[in-house]
């Protein structure tokens, strides 16, 4: 067992900071900052005795999860249709899945307390700009995605699209370029934490969550809250939640946030928008053909789903086969580290549900937060255990 020594205390946080920085703040927009974290991540991961576990005798927990993954990435990599550099990156970037539990749930730990502390004035400032008449001054800066139209306005700890709606109420991005990447975190985060609120930090996380009005936010919180029915909190959070909704249904611009994006239509969930119809529709027939199972190559659904996101990209890129592959890595190692049906039912589904619509399979930061939610109950558990000893 690892003892949180001051070394071990100093190489969590910068871990943390690094993870931070490779979430993808405005402030690593186009500069090299964030690429240099990663670094900084993997360098900890392999070098430090305290991170890495012995790479010649994995643990029987880890072999079998790993041994997909690594075939995964190396599979992507002879498949790459772009540089030399990127196909190196999938090749290398299984040494994540070596890193100790311990160690990555400390470094999450530290990472979820400087997020909540940069949220504040984050916050602060979303609700003095939206709610007030006060002018602020602000920087245009150019959006993370080169495709995307439109600059962004930089407040202290806060971006907000520039592109302007008709809307009153503006969706809170945070520092982030979406209002669906603080909304998904948040909704991650929480639920990993069985939403307990009693916890000063996951205050302004939740708050983030509710203000960047995300469909997956509020899905993964209405799961929750499915799954703890019993609980007497949650009967009672559940009627003040439907009083609140009725209150809140008669604002116009939060039907158009909320609540419209629950109803249906042609067929889909409003809310559910990942693809464009014509891409949904060529998925339906690509589903027949032998391409389907080895997929089309790297960098494909660019081009057939562009400006989307869903896990269909990863089928058309990869095929089906090295799809399943990479989701029953996570899901096998997820069961292993169970701490029973319950903690493996929420992981799994938090894992699956960000894969559906965030498939972003070289995204460091998503890697590790998949693991920090696997690890989490085990690792705490087994720190309570050894304590006691």
């Amino acid at each position: 067992m690892v003892t949180h020594t001051l070394k071990t205390n100093v190489q969590e946080w910068i871990c943390a900071i690094s993870l931070f920085l490779i979430s993808g703040p405005y402030f690593v927009w186009n500069n090299g900052l964030s690429l240099l974290a990663q670094f900084v991540v993997l360098a900890l991961f392999v070098f430090s005795p305290l991170f890495s576990k012995n790479w010649l005798t994995l643990q029987k927990n880890t072999f079998f999860p790993f041994l997909l993954l690594l075939c995964f990435y190396l599979l992507a990599a002879i498949r790459h249709s772009g540089n030399e550099s990127g196909a190196l990156y999938y090749a290398i970037f299984p040494i994540i899945f070596l890193s100790n539990p311990t160690i990555l749930n400390g470094s999450y730990e530290k990472f979820i307390k400087l997020l909540a502390v940069l949220l504040i004035p984050s916050i602060l400032f979303y609700l003095l700009i939206t709610f007030s008449h006060i002018n602020l001054s602000y920087n245009l800066i150019t959006p993370l995605n080169a495709f995307k139209p439109g600059l962004y306005k930089q407040y202290p700890f806060l971006v907000m699209d520039d592109t302007g709606t008709s809307l009153f109420i503006s969706r809170f991005c945070g520092l982030f370029d979406e209002p669906g990447v603080i909304g998904s975190l948040a909704g991650l985060i929480l639920l990993v934490k069985n939403y307990n609120l009693k916890n000063p930090y996951l205050i302004p996380i939740f708050v983030a969550g509710i203000l960047s009005f995300s469909f997956y936010f509020y899905c993964v919180s209405a799961f929750f809250l499915i799954m703890n029915i019993k609980s007497k909190s949650i009967r009672f959070s559940i009627f003040i939640i439907a009083i609140a909704i009725f209150y809140l249904y008669q604002i116009n611009d939060l039907q158009l946030l909320i609540f419209n994006r629950f109803t249906i239509e042609d067929g889909r969930v409003v809310g559910d928008s990942r693809t464009s119809l014509y891409f949904a529709t060529w998925f339906s027939n690509f589903r027949f053909s032998k391409e389907y199972f080895l997929g089309l190559g790297s960098g494909s659904n660019l081009i057939l789903n562009n400006g989307g996101a869903s896990y269909k990209d990863i089928i058309v890129n990869y095929g089906i086969i090295m799809f399943i592959m990479y989701i029953m890595a996570y899901i096998v190692l997820a069961f292993r580290y169970r701490n029973n049906l319950k903690h493996f039912i929420l992981t799994s589904f938090v894992i699956i549900s960000f894969i559906y619509q965030r498939p972003f399979i070289t995204d460091m930061f998503l890697a590790i937060s998949f693991l920090y939610c696997i690890y989490h109950k085990s690792v705490v558990i087994t720190c309570r255990c050894y304590n006691q000893k």
